[in-house]
Parts: structure tokens; C-alpha cells; sequence
């Protein structure tokens, strides 16, 4: 029984259950380093991948819309586009798509109320 409580303590010295036991604080602070420069490159990424969805929109409504003679048709498809996007800047947490699609709104809104 002996041998098992020095090989129990001798596990508890190499494996300390917090950072305090150790002393050694520069391991929180390379991970709090790493965890936000995790974090800003992912928000990176998605700012990316929304910018390569918004040009292939662009792109496709360019050439789609050459072909189409009725113009009804391209000012429906853009509106629900325009829904998609903010759907898609909203999972990916870009805040900045949503607050200037909401200021679109409320301006347009404040322009209609205002003329009556």
C-alpha cells in the first residue's frame, strides 16, 4: 500500500490540478494568447468566406442577369439575396453586415414615414 501512495504522490507533484500549485502563471498566459488569436483568426475567416460569397453572387447576378429581359425579376431576386446575406452575415457573426442592413431599413423606413 505504501508503494501505491508514493506513486500517487509523486503523480500529484508532475500534475498539478491548478496553475497556483505550480507557481507557474506563463502557461494561462500563452494560453489566453493563443485562445484570442484563435479567436480573431477565425473572425478573419469568416469575413473572408462572406466576402467570397458576396462576389460570387455579384458575379453570378452579372451574368444572369444580362439574359433576363423583364427587370421585375432581377429586383425580386436581389431582395431575397439581400435576405440571404444578412442571414449569412448573422451565423457568421459579422455584426457589421446586420447593423448596416439595419440602418438601410430604418433609413428607407424614415424616408417613407416622413413623406406622408
Amino acid at each position: 500500500m505504501s508503494s501505491d501512495d508514493a506513486k500517487n504522490e509523486t503523480l500529484k507533484g508532475l500534475f498539478p490540478s491548478s496553475t497556483e500549485a505550480r507557481g507557474d502563471e506563463s502557461l494561462d498566459d500563452a494560453y489566453s494568447t493563443v485562445s484570442s488569436e484563435l479567436t480573431e483568426l477565425r473572425r478573419q475567416l469568416f469575413e473572408e468566406r462572406f466576402c467570397w460569397i458576396v462576389f460570387s453572387l455579384i458575379l453570378l447576378d452579372v451574368i444572369f442577369f444580362d439574359k433576363i429581359s423583364i427587370w421585375a425579376i432581377p429586383v425580386a431576386i436581389m431582395v431575397l439575396e439581400l435576405i440571404l446575406l444578412l442571414v449569412i452575415a448573422s451565423r457568421l457573426g459579422i455584426t457589421e453586415i446586420r447593423v448596416f442592413f439595419y440602418r438601410l431599413i430604418d433609413g428607407y423606413a424614415g424616408k417613407k414615414s416622413g413623406s406622408e
